[in-house]
């Protein structure tokens, strides 16, 4: 079976690798640009949804951030309302 997505483009280790804790996330382009910013109580199960995005209409918006990013940033945050906070300043100023 080939690999998803998600690992040919992060590697498929990236997943085991992450806390589980609260944590925001930033997928960027090739030219460095932001293309999302989210967070998540449990980053490692947020992560996973990307992963196993089927090919349902409900997952679209997440098989084409995959498709359309080049990086994924993680930035581990220590609770889920400092996520949210600093969630909400990146989109602000983003």
């Amino acid at each position: 079976m080939g690999l998803r997505a998600f690992d040919k483009k992060f590697g498929p280790a990236l997943i085991h690798s992450l806390p589980t804790g609260p944590a925001i996330y930033l997928f960027h382009d090739t030219d460095g640009h932001v293309l999302y910013v989210g967070k998540a109580k449990n980053i490692r199960r947020r992560l996973q949804t990307y992963r196993n995005a089927s090919r349902r209409k409900v997952h679209r918006k997440m098989r084409t951030l995959v498709r359309e990013a080049s990086t994924l940033e993680i930035r581990a945050q220590g609770s889920e309302r400092e996520a949210l906070l600093e969630e909400n300043a990146l989109i602000r100023r983003l």
